[in-house]
């Protein structure tokens, strides 16, 4: 979600790319609240309230705000930061205090920012016991006779009590998604109109390279790109300007000194050149980016593809490609250096994630169609023998993948050395020259 480029106080929903069925869905509930007599004579219930989850910078804060524009209905507003320093009965009676004056003139609306933070929930359903039943009490009480209508937001929503989230309290939630490629699109189409850009830049293909980014991290992304063109005194926005932005919110600053020891530069160019041959091998190089072992302050070098749409139902196949392609570098330096380094603890962390994912909520494993997720209240524990098979399943899967990784890196040791050396003489390879590399050192690919 993001408004177009006007000033922030005169922003609307006409304003706002993506999400129209939310903007429809809150839409019309706020168009309930404003002529509720028109509903409630034929028999309707006035809803008490909605939350607007979704991850940060996706925009909740924005729609509250536009809500209360476009609307005229009083607003209330209540942001967490603002009490984190208060004991809980000073934050009960400002509750209090904002409902009772949300009441003097109906229909009202009381927004509540980062209601998780609010009702101090540390964890799923660990929240401040005082806090929620004050909410409860004056969303079931006096208040909701007066018309008094309760908009939250948060972040973690999986935090959120269950006593909160049925019908009579907070009556709908509504999800607002990370953008998806047309909307990422479409936003920097308009971010961009007016700057002139190189002919060999193609937006959609930097709408790829950002999956996964909020439109608050895509405007700061365009932000720094356009920077970087006046910056450099260019006359047109360039692919590497955004590859630059996008490097910068990813990996932090790049470093222009390296003092780094040889023997780093040569591990961490074995390292990234596995995770690109493993790319190729498994991918065809789809998506491909570059491959680079710039320092930055928070990367010693890094392999970028285009990942695969959020949202989108991935199957087993291309869950083990993912985990394949993060294991390669571990496997390739202890393959080439005969150890590994701290360097792949990121890597090992996701793909120890993907794979407890894969076993544990989405049945990929021979423990069958079984869920063994997060505990739930009231939900059965899961058993020791359990656990342990658990245990067993993630490592012989996280096993069998490098080994099929050690197995594909060994069969192609010279397509491997190249793209190292080629590291070592230029920091950076961009996908035409692991192309060339690749086309020169055709890979092996069935290792079996």
């Amino acid at each position: 979600m993001i408004e177009k480029q006007t000033q922030a106080e005169d922003v609307t929903f006409a304003d706002v790319f993506g999400l129209k069925e939310e903007i429809d869905e809150v839409r019309t509930i706020f168009t309930i609240l404003s002529d509720a007599e028109k509903y409630t004579e034929l028999g309707a219930i006035l809803p008490k309230g909605v939350i607007l989850s979704g991850e940060p910078g996706t925009g909740k804060t924005l729609l509250a705000r536009i809500l209360s524009k476009e609307f005229a209905l009083p607003f209330h507003t209540i942001i967490a930061n603002e009490f984190k320093d208060k004991d809980t009965s000073a934050q009960s009676n400002c509750l209090v205090k904002m409902f009772e004056k949300a009441s003097q003139k109906t229909p009202s609306v009381v927004f509540i920012d980062e209601l998780d933070s609010f009702l101090g929930c540390n964890r799923p359903y660990d929240c401040n016991t005082v806090l929620v039943n004050q909410l409860l009490s004056l969303m079931d009480g006096f208040y909701q006779n007066n018309q008094v209508f309760v908009l939250a937001a948060t972040n973690r929503i999986k935090f959120i009590p269950p006593s909160l989230l049925r019908p009579g309290r907070f009556d709908k939630t509504i999800k607002l998604d990370l953008p998806d490629a047309d909307v990422r699109f479409d936003v920097l189409r308009n971010l961009t109109k007016n700057i002139a850009h190189d002919s060999a830049l193609s937006l959609e293909k930097v709408a790829n390279l950002i999956t996964g980014k909020t439109i608050a991290e895509i405007k700061q992304i365009t932000s720094d790109a356009i920077i970087n063109v006046v910056k450099t005194d260019q006359k047109q926005l360039t692919l590497d300007d955004f590859i630059t932005a996008i490097d910068r919110q990813n990996l932090g600053i790049m470093k222009k000194e390296d003092n780094r020891k040889e023997e780093t530069r040569i591990r961490t160019a074995i390292h990234e050149a596995g995770h690109a041959l493993m790319q190729y091998a498994l991918m065809d190089g789809e998506n491909f980016n570059k491959v680079s072992i710039t320092k930055t302050s928070d990367s010693h070098g890094h392999m970028s593809y285009g990942k695969f749409e959020r949202g989108e139902l991935l199957n087993e196949e291309e869950l083990k490609t993912m985990i394949a392609i993060l294991l390669a570098g571990p496997v390739s330096e202890k393959i080439m250096c005969g150890s590994l380094s701290m360097g792949i603890e990121s890597d090992i962390e996701r793909a120890t994630n993907i794979a407890t994912h894969m076993v544990k909520q989405t049945g990929m494993s021979d423990l069958g169609l079984r869920y063994f997720g997060k505990e739930k209240l009231f939900s059965e524990p899961i058993s020791e023998h359990y656990n342990n098979l658990i245990d067993e399943t993630i490592s012989g899967m996280i096993q069998d993948i490098a080994l099929s990784c050690s197995e594909t890196i060994k069969a192609n040791a010279t397509t491997l050395e190249a793209i190292v050396q080629a590291l070592l003489e230029k920091n950076l390879l961009l996908k035409p020259e692991v192309d060339s590399i690749i086309k020169a050192y055709p890979l092996i690919k069935n290792t079996t």
